[in-house]
């Protein structure tokens, strides 16, 4: 649920959870099993480095296994898969939320790891990411997204407007969670929530992340080394999607958790009013151009807020409107 505003991330939570987030204590890792589990779809021209990347893993654990749930691909992704020495497993069900649970109820790891098909992980990802469970009370680690090297105007926005940046999601101060990208848990305690909520197509880690915080009474734990490169939408209709698709994951939450996100009239009056104004911010650059200088990349951020602002919100507030005749 990636909100539109610069420097948030997936909607302005308000919560009590937010006590929840700090960042790892730095202690040495642990003797437990790892499971990671790498969720695909259509993956062919990524998942290769990916599962290159995890199987190069520096101070792996003893026991480790990797898993690849397949979605349901058409492109040739399992037959890349099957070159490498890992388990493929398929999901029937659409979604992330239903592949994750594949991986979760087959894996046999104590630590239930993800990363998503589209990254890159660094040499000494899995250690740093585990290293906070040698801590017994540690049940949910996020780790740091990078964006890889974006070369498009959709991957520069990305990359600038801070999606990934921890401060939205681990450290938020408003309403911390851990992006599933870059996630591990404890398995047992995720089996004990029942795992990913599958009638969620977005958002679904900000539901899992509460869910589990108030189950297991747990602070959320931001691993900053263990580090995901993570390949952007690359082109322009990609990232409409993309922020549509956040904008009714947001809405939803916002319905499910409305003591933390505290939605209401005067909030919505000034979404509306950010719209307004980031509708109109590119023309008023070009105007500025005539007189003074705007840099190019400030002109192109603009109307990239623009276009995010108006898929997002523009889900968020129809999804909302359908939720509450339903509810």
């Amino acid at each position: 649920m990636r909100a539109g505003s610069r420097g948030r991330q997936r909607g302005v939570l308000q919560s009590p959870l937010s006590r929840c987030a700090r960042r790892d204590a730095g202690v040495a890792p642990m003797t437990l099993s790892a499971s990671v589990i790498v969720p695909v779809l259509n993956g062919a021209s990524t998942i290769g480095d990916t599962l290159k990347g995890v199987l190069s893993q520096v101070g792996q654990p003893e026991r480790y296994e990797v898993i690849v749930v397949d979605n349901g691909s058409a492109d040739g992704t399992q037959d890349i898969v099957r070159q490498y020495p890992v388990r493929l497993l398929h999901c029937a069900t659409p979604g992330a939320s239903a592949v994750r649970n594949v991986g979760l109820n087959a894996c046999a790891g104590d630590i239930y790891v993800n990363a998503d098909a589209d990254t890159l992980p660094a040499r000494n990802w899995l250690k740093e990411l585990l290293r906070p469970f040698s801590d017994p009370s540690t049940v949910l680690v996020g780790g740091r997204i990078i964006s890889f090297m974006p070369k498009t105007g959709a991957e520069r926005y990305i990359e600038r407007a801070g999606l990934f940046r921890p401060e939205n999601s681990a450290l938020n101060p408003r309403f911390a969670f851990v992006n599933a990208g870059n996630l591990a848990v404890r398995r047992e305690a995720a089996l004990a929530i029942g795992g990913w909520d599958e009638t969620l197509h977005a958002s679904e880690d900000v539901d899992f992340s509460a869910r589990l915080v108030r189950h297991s009474r747990c602070e959320i734990r931001y691993a900053e080394n263990a580090i995901l490169f993570h390949r952007n939408r690359t082109d322009d209709d990609d990232l409409i999607r993309q922020a549509a698709g956040y904008g009714r994951g947001a809405a939803r939450i916002y319905r499910r958790f409305p003591e933390e996100t505290g939605w209401n009239f005067m909030k919505a009056m000034r979404v509306r009013r950010m719209i307004v104004s980031r509708s109109v911010r590119p023309g008023w650059l070009r105007l500025r151009r005539l007189v003074s200088r705007v840099s190019e990349e400030e002109l192109e951020f603009a109307r990239y807020h623009r276009m995010w602002t108006r898929a997002f919100w523009g889900a968020f507030f129809e999804t909302w409107r359908q939720e509450g005749r339903d509810a």
